[in-house]
């Protein structure tokens, strides 16, 4: 590999005078250049280590004034960031869910109410419905509710599914951010500028209403939970794991969640990588999960919104114009929805014995779905006579007498449902005549093994690539040792004698080659924030044990010594210019030149072969190709 001139009887280049002579001449016609030359590539090695060696998921960013849409800032005109509509004021509704019977009955009685306010005044202005199915096949409910889908994460979360399914909220962020991949490729899919991310614990009462025209400053609606609480003292060391001090005090987060959110589709382009990341960093991390429990996906939407610096209008009930919740709020105040997650119930006031309640949780089991149940309405009322909670339980609720603001409220709810599931009971025509929509049929997601690749020739940061140009590293740095350890000089010098080309010409190749992909891979427009891309890098998951997951590590381990490789390489050269030529090894007194390969330190025996191994693919060999993706 080596010239015979530079690798003879073991005696090192720098014994050779001609050589010397010729290695002195040519770096002192650099001298001139030195200056710029250093510190472009002192940038280079910056740029590397930064993007390469310390890269965390879901981190990669369009410049803000490239990808944050305006209105995100809280004023301005908002870019259009997809073939979607980007104008107007008309809602098209999302909706998650898994399938089950419990889950499906919910989002039968949802469509309902969504399709009788769509009838009523204002109603024009819901636009569309979609059920985001996260299952590995189509269920009863997809002929009837407009439905797309996307495989499970975890084989068990879809209902049906082979296996258990530890935390089904999980599959939200992903399925979300499949739908919007998606939708770049088939703008159809999204029929208006404001998407209403919701769960199936609602029912609308009045047709909802966006904030204004999308292309306008106004700012997006959300809802403020008081149980989700980011500055507790207990939580906030997590979230500081979440929300470096560098972002911001914790005080930034406010403590909500994805439903019910309003939002422009620019805006869910933006946060949707970055809370599908946190999720997953929540889901690898133990102590986190026991400690945020079963909101905790709700946490990871809140710290996604602070990362984001997405601005949201959390205005509190009876103001807040999305939804109340009963029995907390009395009224519907001026929102469009009621979410029942917690069942109203009423107790006699003088001995504590059930009234009436109605409780979510109890509808339930394979029947619901073929006798769709509708819920009683509460007795009259009887003033003075009831209470939403026992006078002896202690709660965050009303203990007080049922007033008759709450009491209409109830059956406002009850009423809604009771007649959304005659909506559904009543038709036999096909979903599309009955909504006046155009009906999307289940359709696949992104598959979770899918890589996001893009043409060579086009520079970008992708995990791929990274994966591809890591393996080419670690070979390049194994030889460029083996080479310091037989000549005594670095590895631009060793091209320089192997090739015969100028030091001008080597380092004029190599800066603009690092240019070329560094300015092309971070400019506004690259395949790096294809949002493929980032639902891609969202999926690096922490460091494996690896006593328990071997072949998880070895397939994590080849990314990390890939990136090991490139910034030792890239210091390896800067180092050399700095040095004469010299090698940096050798400047340090780290290795003798012309010292054999089996004479060389323990410390190179070891690095060289493992940077050889990984080169040549061997630890992917040993790993689990069958969750590559999720590995690299």
């Amino acid at each position: 590999m080596f010239p015979s001139r530079i690798a003879t009887a073991g005696e090192p280049p720098r014994a050779q005078g001609t050589d010397k002579a010729r290695l002195r001449a040519a770096w002192a016609q650099l001298q001139a250049h030195r200056r710029q030359l250093l510190a472009m590539c002192l940038g280079a090695v910056v740029m590397l280590g930064w993007l390469w060696l310390g890269l965390p998921a879901g981190s990669l960013h369009m410049p803000q004034r490239a990808r944050r849409a305006p209105a995100a800032a809280g004023g301005g005109r908002a870019r259009p960031a997809g073939p979607w509509p980007t104008a107007g004021d008309t809602i098209h509704v999302l909706i998650t869910a898994n399938g089950k019977p419990y889950v499906n009955w919910q989002t039968l009685a949802l469509y309902g109410t969504f399709l009788r306010a769509q009838r009523m005044p204002g109603g024009d202005k819901m636009a569309a419905f979609t059920r985001i199915l996260t299952r590995h096949e189509d269920d009863a409910l997809s002929p009837v509710v407009p439905t797309w889908r996307s495989d499970p994460l975890v084989p068990g979360c879809g209902h049906g599914g082979p296996g258990r399914c530890p935390y089904v909220v999980a599959e939200r962020p992903t399925a979300v951010l499949r739908f919007l991949v998606a939708a770049e490729q088939d703008p159809s899919l999204i029929q208006a500028p404001w998407l209403c991310l919701m769960e199936s614990d609602f029912a609308f009462i009045r047709p909802l209403q966006a904030p204004g025209p999308a292309e306008s400053g106004v700012t997006s609606l959300a809802f403020e939970y008081q149980y989700i609480a980011p500055t507790a003292p207990g939580l906030q060391p997590f979230m500081r794991q979440l929300y470096p001090p560098g972002l911001g005090p914790v005080s930034d987060i406010v403590g909500s969640g994805p439903s019910p959110v309003l939002a422009r589709v620019a805006e869910w382009v933006q946060v949707a990588p970055r809370w599908e990341g946190l999720t997953q960093q929540m889901e690898a991390d133990p102590a986190m999960v026991k400690k945020l429990g079963w909101v905790r996906e709700m946490y990871a939407w809140s710290v996604a919104v602070a990362v984001e610096r997405l601005k949201l209008d959390y205005t509190p009930p009876p103001d807040n114009r999305l939804m109340i919740q009963v029995p907390v709020d009395y009224s519907l105040g001026k929102a469009a929805m009621i979410h029942y997650t917690w069942g109203p119930h009423v107790w006699d006031v003088h001995n504590g014995t059930l009234v009436w309640k109605f409780e979510k949780r109890e509808i339930v089991g394979e029947r619901v779905e073929k006798e769709l149940p509708k819920p009683d309405l509460p007795p009259p009322f009887r003033p003075g006579a009831w209470t939403t909670k026992p006078p002896d339980m202690e709660t965050a609720f009303r203990r007080g007498p049922l007033e008759r603001e709450l009491y209409d409220t109830f059956v406002q709810l009850i009423q809604a449902l009771r007649d959304g599931i005659d909506e559904d009971e009543g038709s036999d025509k096909p979903d599309e005549t009955r909504a006046g929509l155009s009906k999307q049929p289940a359709s696949r997601g992104l598959e979770p093994g899918m890589p996001f690749t893009t043409s060579p020739m086009t520079p970008a940061f992708t995990r791929r690539r990274e994966h591809v140009v890591g393996r080419v590293a670690a070979l390049g740095f194994a030889f460029g040792l083996m080479g310091e350890l037989l000549t005594g000089v670095g590895p631009i010098t060793q091209l320089h004698y192997e090739t015969g080309l100028s030091f001008r010409v080597i380092y004029t190749a190599l800066l603009v080659l690092a240019g070329f992909g560094l300015v092309g891979g971070l400019r506004p427009g690259s395949p790096t924030y294809d949002n493929r891309n980032l639902y891609d890098a969202s999926k690096r998951t922490s460091p494996p044990n690896p006593v328990r997951e071997p072949r998880r590590f070895l397939m994590q381990n080849e990314v990390y010594i890939g990136r090991l490789a490139m910034v030792g390489f890239a210091g390896a050269v800067a180092l050399e210019y700095l040095w004469g030529g010299e090698a940096p090894l050798a400047h340090l007194g780290l290795i003798q030149p012309g010292t054999p390969l089996a004479g060389a330190p323990l410390w190179a025996i070891v690095l060289i072969p493992t940077l050889l191994l990984c080169g040549f693919g061997a630890f992917a060999a040993l790993g689990d190709p069958g969750r590559d993706t999720e590995n690299y």
